[in-house]
């Protein structure tokens, strides 16, 4: 489940596009999917479920990102555009599953709290570093969707989401 974009990828993006940094997904999918293998109630569920939502966001929102700047569209400031507001509307849910996960822990160690260092030592760092780098990944991609609103005519830019 690897979503990274190494810089060659983008060779060809003027030097004024800063390119987004996507990281493996690998580590938090084995955490949560064997925290979900042991799971034994229903708030351990709904975390593990809320976490597997998170990570298919942010594939998704890979998934337009890269798909946004493919080779086929010859960088059409439009079709960019486009790829870069639906990869942030699925970032912003991703923060937000992300959110709700830390949410269910916490409910979790109030009503079983043998499990409350296993989330606090464990799961807590993963998920807030993961959320940062997300909020910053989300700074980059507005970054950039401004960067290729500006070269919208202005007509378009008008009818295109901020």
């Amino acid at each position: 489940m690897s979503c990274s974009i190494h810089p060659d990828d983008h060779d060809e993006l003027p030097s004024t596009f800063i390119v987004a940094e996507w990281m493996p997904l690998d580590e938090l999918s084995r955490a949560f999917g064997e925290f979900g293998a042991e799971a034994t109630s229903a708030l351990a569920l709904q975390a593990v479920g809320s976490a597997f939502a998170a990570l298919a966001f942010e594939v998704s929102a890979h998934k337009h990102y890269t798909l946004a700047y493919h080779g086929l569209w010859g960088h059409v400031p439009s079709t960019v555009v486009q790829g870069l507001e639906h990869a942030l509307a699925d970032l912003k849910e991703a923060i937000t599953q992300w959110g709700t996960v830390a949410l269910w822990f916490e409910k979790l160690g109030e009503q079983e709290p043998a499990q409350l260092d296993t989330l606090r030592f464990h799961f807590d760092p993963l998920i807030q570093d993961h959320t940062a780098h997300l909020w910053n990944l989300q700074v980059r991609l507005r970054q950039e969707h401004e960067s290729m609103r500006t070269r919208l005519p202005q007509s378009v830019q008008e009818g295109v989401h901020a």
